[in-house]
């Protein structure tokens, strides 16, 4: 609905520089009317291409992986392998520019490999790994599958710590401080 009123609206503004131009032409204003008849013509250029662009889940993604891959390339190592975890606590950021900020504090690079439908983008860190994933649909990706098990299976002990924490407050683990606050969700679950 939303892609449908854009299209009415740029149809609108179309024909409405086209008539400016030809009232502009009848009124024997020829530099305006070509400055207006330019922009027709730009702006009917723009509405074949939104029209025409494809939109579904993959080219979007596509779209979507290209530009970040090419705003960020210099602070990118492509990886033709995934990047196996070793004793390394891992923590999901929510955006690209989440990691890049890490990336940027620690001075090291961002790890990318991917497949046709998930990219994986890693900031290794000492003691932790850094993880943003963009997929193409909402399903698991064998990679996050991966890193999923993998926190199951050392996050054990953490797990009983984190579980009976009900307040803001400051754990040990290891030789690191943590500030740990729980947030309930809209279903009452509890996130760190």
């Amino acid at each position: 609905m939303k892609n449908e009123i854009k299209i009415i609206l740029f149809s609108i503004l179309v024909l409405g520089l086209f008539f400016a131009s030809f009232v502009l032409f009848i009124n024997d204003k020829i530099n305006y009317s070509i400055v207006c008849l330019s922009l027709t013509i730009v702006c009917i250029i723009a509405l074949f291409i939104h029209v025409f662009a494809k939109n579904d889940k993959h080219s979007l993604f596509m779209r979507e992986l290209k530009k970040i891959l090419k705003t960020y390339d210099s602070d990118i190592v492509y990886s033709e392998e995934e990047y196996v975890v070793n004793e390394k606590d891992v923590f999901f950021v929510k955006s690209i520019e989440d990691l890049l900020k890490a990336a940027n504090e620690c001075e090291t690079t961002i790890i990318y490999f991917g497949t046709e439908t998930t990219a994986n983008f890693l900031v290794k860190l000492d003691d932790m790994l850094l993880v943003y994933l963009m997929k193409e649909n909402e399903e698991i990706s064998d990679y996050e599958h991966y890193l999923l098990k993998y926190i199951e299976s050392t996050t054990g002990s953490k797990k009983v710590v984190l579980n009976n924490i009900t307040e803001e407050t400051i754990i040990k683990l290891g030789e690191k401080f943590y500030k740990v606050t729980p947030m309930k969700n809209q279903f009452g679950m509890v996130y760190y």
